[in-house]
């Protein structure tokens, strides 16, 4: 019985264990289960998680590019606006200088007597010439001569050129340092002998050469070969020696010699080469400052036959000076200039071959409505105008450029011409539309600032047909002169000095 229970109790034993070991492994199970079902849960939320991140990237993503786009095109935009001020600002630009071009052009062909200065006279011709031999008397730099008076940098510069050429220093100045650093390092270290060296050297041969089976007696025998040769020995290394020193000491001033030297030599050429230079200079410069005188006094005699020749106005001088006058290539138009000289009068007689109406600019500027600029075609009437203006214009030119020549021509009677067709006919033949006669005295007082070209017209003997819409008729010359004489010109005291 007692066996039984003990066996229950053991098999009770064993069975709660079992139990508790199922329990515990259905427990663990469950917890497992559990953890994989927190872990998947978590998984999934993750992987939502990961999902909507992704999505939002991608949105973000999508935004930035659209935005890009936007600002892209914006920006296209941008530009393509400013390109398009730019091109308005540049055409508007063209245009502006095309206007100033064009008003300018109208304005130098139709003010040809805005070219008009002062007519010489007398009085300045003195005037000058004072002023000629005053500035040549005090050698005056920057007067009528306008040559600039010699600067010495060039000077300088060349005579510094030539004198390093003819010195070279630099080389000298090498050659003395490579003396100097040869006697620096020229150094005598040998040590003079003494009895006590020449004794050890001894002391070390008769160990080398000395031996004795008894060690007294080597050691004896060594002593006494060290006393044999000490003296004789010690004598021959220091004679030796002083023979070396004594070279050395002589060389040692032998370069220094030369050091020295080299250093005399360099001083010497810098005082040579300083010397040299100074006289270069001064012979140089001097060359210059006489170059410049010869050509002051050529000026000023030039000058004054000039002159000269404005007061006396001899044939042979008025001629060549007029053909050299024309054409003038400070004027915008073609014209020719035929001419006589009647000496014995002071007149000049022109036949001026004018430039033709075609010639003139066809373009005209206009204010518009909105107070604008504008380029407009010019009409008929607008070209005859500016037609008329020039060529008078042109005449007042021609005879201010004559006057200045010579004081002894008092009138200049121009002729004007151009070339036409006659009706039913392909022939252009030259036509006189106008002849005027300027006087020297008259026209020395006008103020052509304030007079347009027909008005100055009005103020000397003259001759043309023009109708109300400015176009000249040809004209006949054989007639012309008794109009001028009847001729009364205006009466512009205002507009005369």
């Amino acid at each position: 019985m007692g066996y039984r229970r003990k066996n229950t109790k053991n098999a009770d034993a064993f069975i709660n264990g079992l139990f508790k070991v199922g329990t515990g492994m259905a427990a663990a199970y469950k917890r497992e289960e559990k953890a994989q079902q927190r872990a998947h849960a978590a998984y999934n939320r993750l992987l939502v998680q990961q999902e909507r991140e992704r999505v939002r990237q991608i949105k973000q993503h999508d935004m930035a590019i659209r935005r890009a786009e936007r600002e892209l095109q914006k920006a296209q935009r941008e530009l393509e606006k400013q390109a398009k001020l730019e091109a308005k600002l540049q055409e508007q630009q063209r245009i502006e200088a095309n206007i100033a071009d064009i008003e300018d052009n109208n304005y130098l062909w139709t003010n040809v007597q805005s070219f008009i200065g002062d007519i010489i006279t007398e009085e300045k011709i003195n005037n000058t010439l004072s002023q000629c031999n005053y500035e040549q008397l005090n050698e005056v730099r920057n007067g009528f001569f306008k040559t600039e008076y010699p600067d010495d940098y060039l000077v300088k510069q060349q005579a510094q050129k030539e004198a390093n050429n003819k010195y070279d220093v630099d080389v000298a100045r090498k050659e003395a340092i490579i003396a100097k650093e040869e006697y620096d390092n020229y150094i005598f270290d040998e040590v003079e002998p003494t009895i006590e060296s020449v004794s050890q050297a001894l002391e070390i041969e008769a160990k080398d050469t000395i031996s004795a089976l008894l060690p007294w007696k080597q050691s004896k025998l060594r002593k006494a070969y060290v006393l044999e040769h000490q003296e004789t020995r010690y004598k021959e290394k220091h004679m030796a020696w002083e023979q070396r020193a004594s070279e050395y000491e002589r060389r040692k001033k032998e370069l220094l010699s030369v050091a020295e030297e080299k250093e005399r030599v360099i001083q010497k050429m810098r005082e040579e080469k300083k010397d040299y230079y100074d006289a270069r200079f001064r012979e140089l410069f001097d060359e210059e400052i006489k170059k410049w005188k010869e050509e002051q006094e050529e000026f000023y005699n030039t000058l004054r036959q000039s002159l000269q020749n404005v007061v006396d106005g001899d044939k042979e001088y008025i001629i060549p000076a007029i053909d050299n006058l024309f054409p003038d290539e400070n004027l915008p138009m073609d014209f020719f200039v035929d001419f006589a000289y009647d000496e014995s009068n002071g007149k000049i007689l022109i036949d001026l071959d004018l430039p033709e109406i075609e010639d003139i600019p066809d373009q005209k500027i206009v204010l518009t409505s909105t107070g604008k600029k504008s380029i407009r075609l010019k009409g008929q009437t607008d070209l005859r105008t500016d037609y008329v203006h020039c060529i008078f214009g042109l005449a007042a030119y021609v005879a201010f450029a004559i006057f200045n020549i010579s004081l002894k021509i008092k009138n200049v009677e121009i002729s004007g011409f151009t070339q036409r067709k006659e009706k039913n006919s392909a022939v252009a033949t030259d036509q006189y539309v106008f002849v005027v006669d300027f006087s020297r005295d008259l026209f020395s007082t006008i103020d052509f600032s304030k007079l347009s070209a027909l008005q100055v017209m009005d103020l000397f003997p003259r001759h043309f047909n023009m109708t109300k819409g400015y176009e000249l008729k040809q004209i006949d010359l054989s007639k012309a002169y008794d109009e001028m004489e009847a001729f009364i010109p205006e009466n512009y005291n205002n507009l005369v000095r």
